[in-house]
């Protein structure tokens, strides 16, 4: 029986036709891709393509991102600044809002801002709204009310799609029973899937070796 082959080319990785949807994360792919939804955050693990989200919605809401700077104004003169920046009717987005080490004034006048212009807001985290430490009450109380959508853990289905969308962002050919080997042996997380991608693309730069069953063996994958 002849193997199948994976050969990869380099590709927009951020199209929406190329995001991977399963069970795991079809509400949050149809929540994107709704008109109806003002302000809302996507949470899931690591790696679960929740940047792949954003620029998905960026592209059909011509959106624009807010950085870290901005959401760690730490004068008015700077907050007016973001919220000058904030217009009518626009759409603006907060990736790994974790990340941000925002100031919660700023935050809580974002949210407010983006109200009052009948603005839109797509934030992404690991938490949920529920899961941030806030001591401001009254963003605390504005936060937690923000519509929530979560990406879930991977199913089968999702993992092997997953091995075959990294392997195509490394361009690294393989055969397809290397995803059904690895399928037996990984952590089936996104951050794991992510990970063994990863040191086979290193063993396979460093070796300039495909990379095959027996190889995986060496590797102790």
């Amino acid at each position: 029986m002849e193997q199948g082959f994976f050969n990869f080319k380099n590709t927009n990785k951020y199209l929406a036709t190329s995001y991977l949807v399963s069970s795991s994360n079809q509400q949050v792919f149809s929540c994107v891709n709704s008109l109806n939804i003002k302000t809302f955050l996507i949470s899931g693990p690591p790696k679960s393509g929740k940047t792949h989200l954003t620029h998905i919605w960026k592209e059909k809401n011509n959106a624009k991102f807010i950085n870290s700077e901005q959401m760690s104004a730490r004068n008015e003169f700077e907050i007016q600044e973001l919220l000058e920046f904030i217009k009518p009717e626009a759409s603006y987005i907060i990736d790994d809002l974790e990340k941000k080490l925002f100031n919660e004034n700023v935050l809580f006048h974002l949210l407010n801002d983006v109200a009052e212009k009948n603005s839109k807001l797509f934030l992404t985290s690991i938490y949920r709204s529920n899961g941030f430490s806030l001591s401001l009450k009254d963003l605390s109380s504005r936060f937690n009310n923000l519509d929530n959508f979560s990406i879930e853990h991977p199913d089968e289905n999702l993992i092997k799609m997953l091995f075959v969308k990294f392997f195509s962002d490394k361009q690294i050919s393989v055969d397809s029973n290397v995803v059904e080997f690895l399928l037996k042996k990984v952590k089936r997380t996104y951050q794991g899937v992510y990970d063994v991608v990863n040191i086979l693309d290193d063993y396979s730069k460093k070796r300039k070796q495909r990379i095959t069953i027996p190889v995986l063996g060496t590797l102790k994958i």
